[in-house]
């Protein structure tokens, strides 16, 4: 593996992924990301995984042969990723997928 991780195609992509990310275009990525982190749309996803990840953490158990999650919490667990899924399909609605696109598109062009 060490062979792969140090040689020349893999160095020149890892080149040129970091040259990316300090473009102007990925600039304005994290400059959204931050507006919408703030927004309260952002706010109600955040929230929204934030009650799936403690669902997990509160409704998985781990055994000496791998983890249980009883029929119960299989529901609320479904419950909080249906939530997720309703907070990006109403996203698709706003302008925040409008401005993401233009924003990945703008990434895409460098």
């Amino acid at each position: 593996m060490k062979k792969i991780e140090h040689s020349a195609p893999v160095q020149k992509v890892g080149n040129a992924v970091k040259d990316l990310t300090e473009t102007e275009e990925a600039a304005a990525i994290k400059k959204l990301d931050e507006e919408f982190a703030a927004s309260p749309e952002g706010q109600a996803l955040e929230k929204e995984i934030n009650e799936f990840f403690g669902a997990l953490d509160k409704h998985i158990q781990e055994t000496e042969n791998g983890i249980h999650i009883d029929n119960e919490a299989v529901e609320i667990i479904e419950d909080e990723a249906d939530d997720i899924d309703a907070q990006f399909e109403k996203l698709e609605k706003t302008h925040w997928a409008n401005d993401y696109e233009n924003a990945f598109e703008d990434l895409g062009k460098t």
